[in-house]
This record gives C-alpha cells, structure tokens and sequence, in this order.
C-alpha cells in the first residue's frame, strides 16, 4: 500500500517516540545523559512533525482484524490541534525531565513508559476508528503503570492501585464503545450519527 508524505508523517508522529523509547532500553549505564538525550529528542521529532502537519487533513487506513475492524488515524483541524498541543506539551515535559534527572539513577523502565505514553496518546487523539482509540488508550494504562512501578518496590502498591482505578473506568469506556459500535453499526468516528436520546445517550455519555 502506498502512502503520502502527509501519511507518513502522521504515522511517525507516533513512531519516533516509541521507537526511540525502545533504543533508550539499550543504552549503557556508562554513557551518561544518553537516556536523557533520547527523551528530548523524541520530544522534539514529535513536536516538529505536528507543525509540518499544521493546517492539514489526512487519513489512513489500513487492514488490521478483519471484519470492517480497520486500523484508522485522521488528523484534520480539531484533533490537529489536540495532537499538536499533546506534542508541545510532551517537549516541555521532556526538557524537565531530563534536566531533573540529570545525574540520578533513574531506572531504564520509566523513560521507555514516558516516551511510549507520549506515542500513545498522539495515537489515541489522531484514532479514527473506535477500535483503535481503545488500543491506545489501553497502551496508556499499562505504561502508566510501568512509570509508577519504576520507583522501586515501595512504588508497587501505588502502581497495582492505579491500575485497579484505571482499570475500572477502562471497563465503562469498553462498554460504551461498544454499545456505539452496536448502534451505529460502525466502528468508523467519522459515520457515526447517534441521536441523542434514549440508549443514544447512554453510549456517547
């Protein structure tokens, strides 16, 4: 399948960061500021594809579990500009953190979670389809998970707690998608026409 410019660059919007999240797993302990290094410049790949992105309207959609359950993103001017304050955000979020941790043994675990939060949340803004909302959203809460759970031992108790709690609310948010789904008889955001009463209500509520 051939892709555009524009596609691509939506594409590694979520990409860069997670794929450098995962480099940042393999770099030495005696290399100091290399983690740090590779956090800001996730930060900054994802800022600057959002201002390349800026003004435009893009799509993809590609084959994924059969049975009309398509992996869809769409950037067009509302979550264009969601995703590009995520990305703004998330640079300034990189700057601090490596600054702060500058000169601290930080455990490897946390600045994987950081930078693979910060792709699934550009994924779960730019989601097009309610089945891929879901993936990334659920993606969020197990590396959520992973940056409390990197603190040490003492942090476990709080990171089962999290997840117990976002857990719970993940489960009303599963079954909202798919009483959506059952109603519109799409998956597809961009079809979906529910009137808003009755059990129309219910779901997008």
């Amino acid at each position: 399948m051939m892709i555009t410019v524009e596609q691509s660059l939506m594409v590694w919007l979520i990409a860069a960061p997670a794929c450098l999240g995962a480099l940042s797993l393999l770099v030495p302990r005696r290399w100091p500021g290399g983690k740090e290094a590779l956090l800001v410049a996730g930060g900054l790949i994802q800022f600057v594809l959002a201002c390349l992105l800026l003004g435009k309207e893009v799509s993809l959609t590609a084959p994924w579990l059969g049975f009309g359950m398509d992996f869809s993103l769409r950037w067009y001017p509302f979550s264009g500009f969601i995703a590009f304050c995520a990305a703004a955000l998330g640079l300034l979020v990189s700057l601090y953190t490596a600054a702060f941790s500058k000169g601290k043994a930080y455990r490897p675990l946390f600045t994987f979670c950081m930078m693979t939060t910060q792709a699934l949340a550009s994924g779960a803004v730019l989601a097009g389809n309610l089945l891929a909302l879901l993936f990334f959203w659920e993606g969020i809460m197990g590396t959520m998970y992973g940056m409390i759970a990197s603190g040490g031992k003492q942090a476990q108790k709080t990171a089962i707690k999290a997840l117990m709690i976002a857990g719970a609310t993940d489960l009303m948010m599963m079954l909202g998608i798919g009483l959506t789904a059952h109603l519109a008889k799409t998956l597809d955001m961009a079809h979906i026409r529910l009137e808003l009463s009755g059990w129309g209500a219910v779901a997008l509520g």
